[in-house]
């Protein structure tokens, strides 16, 4: 059985480094999180968060970690806050306040 499906593009994002994951943002759902991810040389690994505008397909912010970021998980802490977690490739799990007037 095949099941057609109208899909129209509504964005498209070059990141700054290559991105391995992302969340939308459960309060505002205009932003999106990437998390990256690049091999610098053997196991040296570098990443960031990636903070992104999608109606206007326009970068925000990004703020750099230290080990290349795997996965992104969120969670509404408040009407006004998101908690953001990431888990890295140095197997550190870092937490985030994020206010969501800003992102």
């Amino acid at each position: 059985m095949i099941i057609e499906m109208n899909i129209e593009r509504t964005g498209k994002f070059l990141t700054n480094e290559p991105p391995c994951c992302l969340r939308m943002n459960p309060l505002n759902p205009h932003v999106v999180y990437f998390g990256t991810y690049t091999l610098i040389d053997g196991s040296n690994r570098k990443g960031s968060i990636e903070i992104w505008d999608v109606p206007n397909s326009q970068h925000l912010k990004t703020y750099d970690t230290h080990g290349a970021v795997l996965d992104i998980k969120l969670s509404p802490n408040f009407a006004t806050d998101l908690i953001l977690v990431t888990g890295h490739s140095t197997g550190n799990i870092c937490v985030w306040k994020v206010n969501v007037n800003n992102y």
